[in-house]
């Protein structure tokens, strides 16, 4: 159960060697259909990642025939280094079972169909279709789930010699996770308050602003016409915040990645620099202004800049307003160090910084 990453690719061919049986879960799964296919084909052992593991653990009581689960984040990689660079593939016939694929259950319970060894080298679109070349890099989108993806992802290329690129971003929200915010709101209030909250803000608010951020779509359509010079103008400007946040993005995302690599003992411990040297928060200061440009196009359209939608807007920007405090409550209670941060950089808006307060000497 992993994305398409190089450790899921290598796990298959391993278990075809071996003679093993492959089953692909996709991480887009729910709980029940996890337990559903690992129960019903006996599986021994799941290779999975950190982001998933929570999940196996959630279900590990309903599955007494699992013996084994490899994280790749953890066990994999020491299982790797001290394994032998050999390996005594098995000497498989062609109708020895190798893989094993699931309906969809649209009228019941999922059913596995088995594959044979057969079938690895049996599917020849990539011959008769696709054209793959030798100098050519093969990239999927499918998900290397059931034989849509790991046909045309993996064997397809490999058959006829293409390298193929795959692309996996770890960090973001694993299926069936959370922000992790609400795991410390949820320690600050009772169990009550908190399901009152998560009814009313999480699932209520929030899904009201998503809509209200929206209308200045619908004033354009109410209000057809050219795409004139001011609408030119938004654009930039809409392009420009949609770059700076994607800048923003990637920076922190370089940080936290050199910071899990460093160690416990990496210093600094929060990104201060980039853009985060103007902004402790220019991502959001960038995603606020995208969607402040948006109700920009709605006032474009019908000639007026007092448009109704842009309550949606302002409603976004409070959000963000409240949603800021709390983060940076969390941050301050873990890292000390970051009230010299907030004394010295601004809060949101991009500003050059300024020196923080010298500390009062006894």
């Amino acid at each position: 159960m992993l994305p398409p990453i190089p450790e899921a690719a290598a796990a298959f061919l391993a278990t075809y060697k071996l003679g093993g049986v492959l089953l692909s879960l996709s991480v887009l799964y729910g709980d029940d259909s996890i337990v559903h296919r690992l129960r019903d084909c006996s599986a021994k052992v799941i290779v999975t990642d950190a982001a998933n593991r929570e999940r196996i653990d959630r279900v590990r009581d309903g599955l007494p025939q699992l013996a084994h689960v490899l994280v790749v984040d953890e066990q994999f990689g020491l299982a790797v280094a001290q394994a032998s660079d050999r390996c005594e593939s098995l000497d498989t016939s062609a109708d020895k079972s190798a893989q094993i694929y699931y309906t969809s259950g649209t009228t019941g319970f999922a059913k596995g169909i088995v594959h044979a060894h057969r079938y690895l080298i049996a599917h020849n679109e990539f011959e008769l279709v696709h054209d793959v070349r030798d100098d050519e890099i093969f990239h999927s989108t499918g998900e290397w789930a059931w034989i849509a993806g790991i046909i045309p992802g993996i064997l397809g290329p490999w058959r006829f010699g293409a390298p193929i690129a795959v692309f996996a971003r770890k960090g973001g929200y694993a299926p069936g996770g959370e922000d992790y915010r609400w795991g410390v709101l949820r320690q600050r209030m009772s169990g009550w308050q908190f399901q009152l909250f998560n009814a009313t803000f999480i699932s209520g608010y929030q899904n009201l602003i998503l809509l209200l951020i929206c209308l200045p779509a619908w004033v354009c359509w109410k209000n057809p016409g050219s795409f004139g010079f001011a609408d030119v103008i938004l654009a930039a400007v809409f392009l420009a915040l949609l770059v700076g946040e994607t800048v923003a993005d990637q920076q922190q995302w370089n940080f936290q990645r050199w910071k899990r690599a460093a160690g416990p003992d990496a210093r600094p411990r929060f990104v201060q620099t980039g853009l985060f040297r103007y902004s402790r928060h220019p991502n959001f200061f960038f995603e606020q202004a995208q969607w402040w440009v948006f109700v920009g196009f709605a006032a474009s359209a019908a000639g007026s800049l007092w448009q109704p939608t842009v309550l949606g807007a302002v409603l976004l920007t409070l959000l963000f307003i409240g949603s800021t405090r709390f983060t940076e409550s969390i941050s301050l209670s873990r890292y000390p160090e970051y009230a010299d941060y907030q004394a010295s950089t601004s809060a949101i808006v991009p500003w050059p910084p300024h020196a923080a307060p010298a500390a009062d000497v006894a």
